[in-house]
């Protein structure tokens, strides 16, 4: 039974998690278009999300994430990947779950840590001297917020195709 058909779904979760890669699977296996808001400010800008970190600062970067949300809340029945730290935002919060539904991709920190550990691309962790400790101080500050997704995946210790079944799996439910 498809409850909401032309609901978003938004997958949500600390960098490294996996939405990035698990977003195209698991729209492919939907039948619906797939949106990266990382990627969106990426072509928007021209510039890497480090570069915009260093050049920028963060604020600017937080409302570039702001303006894609704002604008792919404005189509139905998307598979959206939302940067880590986008849902801290409470405007972003209620946007995205005004829009669709949630799902979090839960990873504990030291399995973040083992799949952004060659990852320069992160720049909340480039100046870190300790990146385990910066990653458990972050997560333990987001995870609460996380944690009120409509569907929580544990995607530790698994492969992008068994993080996407699982959560096609829990979906039909909602969707």
């Amino acid at each position: 039974m498809i409850k909401h058909p032309q609901k978003n779904i938004y997958l949500i979760g600390f960098m490294g998690s996996g939405k990035s890669t698990v977003g195209p699977l698991l729209a492919k296996k939907m039948n619906r278009a797939f949106f990266d808001t990382d990627e969106w400010i990426i072509n928007e800008t021209g510039k890497t999300i480090p570069e915009i970190f260093a050049e920028d600062g963060e604020q600017f970067f937080r409302e570039k994430e702001r303006e894609a949300i704002q604008i792919v809340c404005k189509f139905k029945n998307m598979l959206v990947s939302v940067g880590g730290g986008a849902v801290v935002d409470s405007s972003n919060w209620l946007t995205l779950k005004k829009s669709g539904l949630m799902v979090y991709l839960q990873c504990d920190a030291n399995e973040i840590l083992n799949r952004v550990k060659n990852d320069l691309n992160r720049p909340l962790l480039s100046q870190a001297e300790d990146r385990l400790e910066k990653i458990t101080s972050l997560l333990t500050q987001r995870a609460p917020i996380y944690e009120k997704a409509d569907i929580i995946i544990d995607a530790n210790n698994l492969t992008p195709e068994l993080i996407a079944e699982k959560i096609y799996q829990k979906i039909k439910d909602f969707v």
